[in-house]
């Protein structure tokens, strides 16, 4: 599951088309768009991870239909 959540975020994080999606994405939901999502390291403590975790979940939504999106146009490889 860590290692799907964070290719997750890492895909928002590098690619600008999908993090423009996703901000719009929470646009459209009246989620706050400045809320972005957090990155643990292989390395970090369990905290880091705790935190991408529960962003993850908060902005759950937005970056499911964020991703679906993506799908859909190619941009995201399934």
């Amino acid at each position: 599951m860590r290692a799907k959540a964070r290719a997750a975020v890492d895909h928002f994080r590098s690619s600008g088309i999908a993090a423009e999606m996703l901000s719009s994405v929470q646009q459209q939901l009246s989620l706050a768009p400045d809320r972005e999502l957090v990155m643990d390291s292989p390395s970090s403590r369990w905290t880091q991870t705790y935190r991408m975790l529960q962003r993850l979940a908060e902005l759950r939504e937005a970056v499911v239909s964020a991703l679906a999106l993506l799908v859909d146009n190619g941009i995201w490889p399934c």
